[in-house]
């Protein structure tokens, strides 16, 4: 990771229209700007995160802490609202028994309806 931006960063599908109105909400929610937000179709997450595929960050939205720790799905979820203000005790709710195999379903379940979700998100081949 690029040791210049210490910031916390979410990489989300730039192409869906679903995912960049999430992006838009927890941009405004990040007041202190805590966290950077880039697509996944931008070449600068390929340089900067050569670890990461192009289809893994359009299948999940991925959190890369300053320290080069990648999360993703549900578990990326966890960890941005550790970072985002307020954010904590939201996040402590995924400690809880239970609490981190229901996020990882609602997640995939989500991941994967989000093209029908409101007919927001192009369809792809996959």
């Amino acid at each position: 990771m690029d040791r210049s931006s210490p910031k916390t960063v979410l990489i989300y599908d730039g192409d869906c229209r679903f995912c960049t109105a999430v992006q838009r909400a927890l941009r405004r929610w990040d007041r202190s700007r805590r966290v950077e937000f880039i697509p996944s179709q931008d070449p600068i997450v390929a340089r900067r995160f050569p670890g990461l595929s192009f289809s893994g960050c359009t299948d999940a939205m991925h959190v890369v802490d300053a320290d080069g720790r990648d999360w993703q799905g549900a578990r990326a979820a966890r960890e941005l609202l550790r970072v985002l203000p307020w954010g904590t005790p939201l996040g402590w709710a995924f400690d809880l028994p239970g609490v981190p195999r229901l996020a990882a379903r609602v997640y995939r379940w989500i991941a994967a309806n989000r093209y029908a979700m409101g007919r927001t998100c192009p369809r792809r081949d996959r």
